[in-house]
């Protein structure tokens, strides 16, 4: 989410994150957007929450490597991968599809931006820890019966990267599946990674899953009609995806 200091501060990239399941938040601020700041958010994100069997980013450069080159493996893909994570990109234009995160931005920026005189990025660091901290502490949630985010987040269980974790400065290709949910055009068609894919057996508009999956024998993309844990789903497409290396 951004947000702009008085004057001519500029504007500041606020990142947040939370748990569908716990409600419990975090996040971290940046001057930029860059890829290298959104890594950055995402090691800290899988500090603080633990590294879960999905992690949802939307289709922003930062995240998904750019809007460029075809067939583009960027560095939060690759650190997805790397950690064990599942990336799931939402569909273009959908804010919808992140409803939780989004409802969560509102309150940050209501209770950080709108109540208070940030003169400076310093501030801004400054005060959203405490908002956080009184978050993860309300009993607000009603889908949490009574439970605070932090009591529900203790206790799941949870992996968490560890305190020297470091990455590769050239993250290598892993193991592992990456999704993007997306729209099927009037032709038929999905956009994954700025390749064109047809789905000849979708519907136009229908909202389809592609997962890209990485093996040692290289990548293939598979297209379903429904998310990987949907008790039924369907393959209606599937193509070998071009690797550079």
């Amino acid at each position: 989410v951004p947000h702009y200091l008085p004057g001519r501060g500029g504007c500041v990239s606020c990142f947040n994150a939370i748990d569908v399941v716990s409600r419990y938040p975090t996040g971290k601020q940046f001057l930029h957007k860059r890829s290298l700041d959104a890594v950055a958010f995402l090691i800290h994100v899988w500090h603080e929450l633990g590294v879960p069997a999905y992690t949802q980013v939307d289709n922003e450069s930062c995240f998904s490597g750019g809007f460029t080159h075809p067939a583009v493996l960027g560095k939060v893909l690759r650190l997805g991968l790397f950690v064990g994570t599942e990336l799931v990109y939402s569909p273009f234009y959908h804010p919808q599809s992140n409803g939780t995160v989004e409802r969560f931005h509102q309150e940050y920026s209501h209770h950080v931006w709108d109540r208070r005189q940030l003169p400076d990025f310093e501030a801004v660091q400054r005060h959203s820890p405490s908002f956080f901290d009184l978050y993860r502490q309300s009993r607000h949630h009603s889908a949490l019966d009574g439970h605070s985010p932090v009591e529900c987040h203790r206790a799941l269980p949870a992996y968490h990267l560890p305190d020297g974790f470091r990455f590769p400065k050239r993250l290598p290709l892993t193991a592992g599946k990456v999704h993007f949910i997306r729209p099927v055009s009037e032709t038929r068609k999905i956009t994954v990674l700025n390749l064109e894919w047809d789905v000849p057996r979708a519907k136009p508009n229908q909202g389809v899953w592609a997962t890209l999956e990485f093996t040692l024998r290289g990548a293939r993309l598979y297209v379903y009609d429904a998310a990987p844990d949907a008790p039924k789903r369907t393959c209606l497409a599937n193509y070998p995806f071009p690797l550079k290396e």
